[in-house]
């Protein structure tokens, strides 16, 4: 029985939501094709056709860590819109995806390029 408690209480604690998860994920965007890449300041916007989608449609992620003097965030930039610019001139050859994250103090997104066609 007093197994089963605190198997309970752990179980309601995990699912609370504590302040120590300081990053959140939004949507993930998974463009099959490319039709246009756009760089503003620390916004990375892309035009393209989204996995699933039969339209076009604009998504932006956004690279920003003011509590940090580092560079990071901008090299971050650069590199997914390198994969985006590689989607963008092989059209069905790569699925390029945008998983952004959000906390009260930052923001940046992780960009990943899968080769469809080996």
């Amino acid at each position: 029985m007093r197994q089963l408690a605190f198997g309970l209480a752990a179980l309601i604690l995990a699912a609370l939501p504590w302040g120590s998860r300081a990053q959140t994920t939004a949507t993930v965007y998974t463009f099959v094709t490319v039709d246009s890449v756009e760089v503003v300041t620390n916004r990375l916007t892309i035009t393209g056709i989204e996995q699933g989608a039969s339209a076009p449609s604009t998504q932006y992620v956004s690279f920003s860590n003011p509590s940090s003097t580092s560079d990071l965030g901008s090299a971050d930039l650069q590199v997914c819109h390198r994969m985006a610019l590689l989607a963008m001139s092989k059209p069905g050859q790569y699925l390029l995806t945008l998983r952004p994250y959000y906390s009260s103090t930052y923001y940046y997104a992780s960009c990943k390029l899968t080769r469809v066609n080996p």
